[in-house]
């Protein structure tokens, strides 16, 4: 018959293979999830910088859109055939709200990145991915000439220099500060 001292110490060692095992899988969530909420801003910030620069060039010459998008999204670090690493570039976009347009550039960037310490809970890699629009258009559609849209900072617009602004239309900015959303300088 055993006693009350190696029942209870049973009890502990499989208590801590559970508790060690939750340990595990939090800190496979935390650094994991870290690691791919950072790498998801980056792309997010590339593919939007690689659109913007790609737009540029898209109602004159779609080659030459694609490769500057491209160049810029290398440029930050993400190109198709570095490591798992796929970039997409598309004149007029695939998907989304601005398919077919033909004066728009989308740019995906995707990737499957090796997990750290979720590998010990199972899984081996996370795919992450994002994707950014951007269009070159003579006319929006908008009651505006300069939008500012950001809702929360006192100076949402500063306007510097010497120089005027000619606005045929509405100048809105979004920004709900009681003192100056507009700001000249």
């Amino acid at each position: 018959m055993s006693s009350t001292t190696e029942r209870q110490r049973g009890q502990v060692l499989a208590i801590f293979a559970l508790s060690l095992t939750a340990v595990l899988g939090a800190g496979a969530l935390a650094f994991d999830g870290g690691m791919m909420i950072l790498e998801r801003r980056d792309q997010q910030n590339a593919a939007d910088a690689a659109a913007m620069a790609g737009a540029r060039y898209v109602t004159t010459d779609h080659s030459k859109a694609r490769s500057v998008a491209a160049s810029v999204a290398a440029d930050n670090g993400f190109s198709s055939g570095a490591g798992m690493q796929v970039v997409s570039v598309n004149v007029p976009p695939t998907t989304g709200r601005f398919a077919t347009w033909p004066n728009a550039i989308q740019v995906e960037i995707k990737n499957t990145r090796p997990s750290i310490l979720g590998s010990i809970m199972g899984f081996l890699a996370w795919d992450v991915g994002a994707s950014a629009t951007a269009a070159s258009l003579d006319e929006v559609g908008g009651p505006f000439s300069i939008l500012s849209l950001e809702p929360s900072a006192c100076e949402a617009l500063k306007v510097a220099g010497t120089g005027g602004i000619v606005a045929n239309g509405n100048i809105q900015v979004n920004s709900d500060c009681p003192t100056s959303a507009m700001k000249r300088q």
